[in-house]
């Protein structure tokens, strides 16, 4: 019988430990890469903050965007136009439905012009931030109502009161956005449409903007705080993360794609905003808060860059948190969205 030697006994144990490692290792990673999974792609499963933000409950790396840091500077006349908007779109929203390509069964609200003499022919799409919803677009709807606006209002799949479970890092509801277009063309064919997103709304708008279904019909967009692909920003989601260890963020990343492919039913590389941006041609109005936590102020100079439209602009209001621009400084945001619009669309009934 062969005994051991000690050096074969040490390199045994060694072996052992390494795997033993290497599996919780593995099992912290699948864990971590799951919990983000739940409270990233399944909005179903968070919570709103009391600011109107994303809730750190919702995703560990999430603290408000910059909202709660942003919140001294907004300005004080905002509130009053806010609550305002809000009675408004309570009162004046009426349900519309349609289905996704997947048959998801989608629901937003539609809203008339707010003046007396509205021009012809006008609507608008307002698109909400993950974790929002379709009054979340309270104020921006109102401002375009008051322009003479239809304006559509849908909630994003997996965001009651829309159905489906997953959300799609603006991937699917890009091809959710296409098919509200082509239900507003379907409904008047002389509609002149403006796309308007905020945070994964922004980024829908910017993945169909490029895309040969678009309707023609389609004349401008304005996109908020959208950012450039889901990859990057899931990457800046888990470095920011207090719970995700730095050797472990890398393969954390990978496996979240991995599980959103096999649940979700696609790749975190496709929410990619690039290829789209670069087939545009419509003018596109991008802006982009300076302190915003939760999309890095960095996407304005990408998305800008891809952007092949021949009329494109970008503003930057740099003490605002994520979302909050029109709060921080409603004058310069309104003033460069009005003008945009109104340059966009002169040739458009009357506007």
């Amino acid at each position: 019988m062969v005994q051991r030697s000690a050096g074969s006994r040490w390199t045994g144990r060694l072996l052992a430990a390494t795997s033993l490692t290497a599996a919780l290792g593995a099992g912290a990673t699948y864990a971590m890469a799951d919990h983000l999974f739940r409270s990233m792609m399944e909005p179903g499963r968070g919570r709103r903050g009391a600011s109107g933000g994303i809730d750190d409950d919702a995703c560990d790396a999430i603290d408000n965007g910059g909202i709660a840091a942003a919140s001294d500077r907004t300005d004080p006349h905002v509130a009053e136009e806010r609550t305002e908007a809000t009675r408004w779109f309570e009162e004046a929203k009426r349900e519309v439905t349609i289905g996704a390509a997947d048959h998801t069964r989608l629901t937003g609200w539609m809203l008339d012009p707010d003046r007396a003499d509205p021009p012809r022919h006008l609507y608008a799409i307002c698109c909400h931030d993950y974790l929002g919803g379709p009054a979340d677009m309270a104020l921006y709807a109102h401002r375009l109502a008051r322009l003479g606006f239809h304006v559509l209002t849908p909630a994003n799949r997996a965001h009651a009161p829309s159905g489906g479970r997953y959300a799609g890092m603006g991937l699917l509801e890009n091809r959710d956005l296409l098919r509200w277009a082509e239900g507003l063309v379907a409904r008047d064919r002389q509609a002149g449409i403006l796309l308007f997103g905020v945070g994964m709304g922004a980024s829908a708008v910017m993945m169909a903007v490029g895309e040969r279904r678009l309707p023609g019909n389609v004349i401008a967009a304005v996109c908020q705080d959208g950012y450039h692909d889901a990859w990057r920003q899931c990457a800046h989601v888990i470095r920011r993360s207090r719970h995700i260890p730095w050797a472990l963020r890398v393969p954390v990343l990978h496996t979240l794609d991995l599980i959103t492919r096999r649940r979700a039913g696609y790749g975190l590389r496709e929410a990619d905003c690039g290829p789209s941006l670069r087939r545009v041609r419509i003018p596109m109005l991008f802006i982009q808060s300076g302190a915003d936590r939760l999309v890095a102020p960095a996407n304005l100079d990408g998305n800008f860059r891809d952007c092949a439209s021949p009329t494109r602009r970008k503003l930057l209001v740099a003490d605002a948190g994520h979302a909050m621009a029109a709060a921080v400084d409603p004058r310069r945001f309104w003033n460069t969205v009005g003008s945009f619009v109104a340059q966009s669309f002169r040739h458009t009934s009357g506007c």
